[in-house]
């Protein structure tokens, strides 16, 4: 089992206490990675952050800010489906009975000769169980780079 670790914070979204993680060393400016990670996914929610990053040591998922990340994970797992005019990715993340899903998802809006006009929209949502008990949109455009899916296990889709 790897270890995941969260502090007060994440758990009045999760509804569970568990530790605080020390701040991650050398951050990068608008991620969570460290020197040398490579940024799989990232975005802003609000005060907070999530980010998953690859390095040499595999993949990690992390919440919190800059100053103090809150949880870790290494226990992670990459999921996409497509659709027509479209697709979603998702990169899992768990800890006990909970888990944090990261998405991105493109949606096409319209079809005919003026073009597709997609829809993109991104986020984490928490599940306890099977069921999402909180949901955070990002705050502006972040995708899941190709990347992950060759440093990620394939895992199963979740339908939030």
């Amino acid at each position: 089992m790897v270890p995941v670790t969260a502090s007060a914070a994440v758990a009045e979204a999760a509804a569970h206490p568990t530790q605080a993680v020390p701040a991650a060393s050398k951050l990068a400016d608008d991620t969570l990675c460290e020197a040398g990670e490579t940024p799989f996914f990232s975005c802003d929610l609000g005060a907070k952050r999530v980010s998953v990053c690859g390095g040499g040591s595999g993949a990690v998922y992390r919440y919190g800010t800059p100053g103090k990340v809150e949880l870790t994970s290494r226990n992670l797992t990459f999921a996409n489906r497509g659709y027509s005019g479209g697709g979603e990715s998702q990169i899992t993340a768990k800890n006990g009975e909970y888990t944090y899903t990261v998405y991105d998802s493109t949606v096409r809006t319209r079809f005919g000769d003026s073009g597709n006009d997609p829809e993109l929209s991104s986020g984490l949502v928490v599940s306890r169980g099977k069921r999402p008990i909180s949901s955070k949109v990002c705050k502006g455009k972040s995708s899941i780079t190709g990347d992950a899916a060759h440093v990620i296990p394939a895992g199963n889709f979740a339908d939030n």
